[in-house]
């Protein structure tokens, strides 16, 4: 594999450790850092935020994903 892949994996790995981690935390506190007790609706809108929050890097992926894969294409001929 060539340092663009491999950094790829990389960064997609870390981006979903970071997801689970986050996603870990969000559905096993008790309380928020304001001191709120989550219920399962609370847990739920905190973890759509979380969603939201990663859509912006999953963009990012994509798009290096599409142009990693157009320079093989060109590399490859």
């Amino acid at each position: 594999m060539k340092k663009r892949w491999v950094s790829w994996w990389i960064a997609n790995i870390i981006w979903i450790i970071i997801f689970a981690v986050g996603t870990v935390v969000i559905w096993t506190r008790e309380v928020d850092g304001a001191g709120v007790t989550q219920t399962p609706e609370l847990k739920l809108v905190a973890f759509i935020v979380l969603l939201i929050a990663f859509i912006l890097p999953i963009i990012i992926q994509v798009v290096w994903l599409i142009v990693n894969l157009r320079i093989r294409a060109v590399t490859d001929k």
